[in-house]
């Protein structure tokens, strides 16, 4: 189980490290004047108002590099908030296997079945989006933000 807790840990720090991200994105992009005020708000409404902001940007390459971020972000930030949200318990009949209960989930889906690999594969995720949005940011504060000063 302390592997379990371990990787949860990375994943809730993975999310945390894309927010302050997000946060940095939405102050270059003068959404907001500073990031501790944008970082306060939910995750999707900080996904919803940069993609606003994100499809003003003339930068073809740039807008859709920083579209396809967001999107991609939505989608762990759901799986992210499932896994963290859900009571885990240890299949006793197969040692590397959690049963996660989340009430919130729809229809008859309330448990999912995840092993350690699964919750690795969640937090290389977060890592591998992390860094395609920080790449993104770095071209944003180097062509986009210039623009708007």
């Amino acid at each position: 189980m302390d592997e379990l807790f371990r990787i949860i840990g990375q994943i809730t720090y993975s999310f945390t490290r894309i927010e302050f991200l997000l946060s940095n994105i939405a102050t270059d992009l003068n959404i907001v004047p500073t990031t501790t005020k944008f970082f306060a708000e939910a995750a999707d409404q900080k996904i919803q108002k940069i993609m606003a902001k994100a499809i003003t940007i003339k930068n073809e390459e740039i807008r859709n590099e920083l579209v396809d971020c967001l999107n991609r972000i939505d989608k762990l930030r759901i799986n992210r908030n499932d896994i963290i949200h859900s009571l885990i318990m240890k299949n006793v009949g197969n040692g590397d296997e959690y049963n996660l209960f989340n009430y919130n989930r729809k229809g008859d889906r309330k448990i999912k079945k995840y092993t350690t690999l699964d919750f690795k594969k969640v937090n290389d995720e977060f890592v591998q989006i992390h860094n395609q949005c920080w790449e993104c940011w770095i071209k944003i504060t180097k062509e986009v933000k210039p623009l708007q000063a």
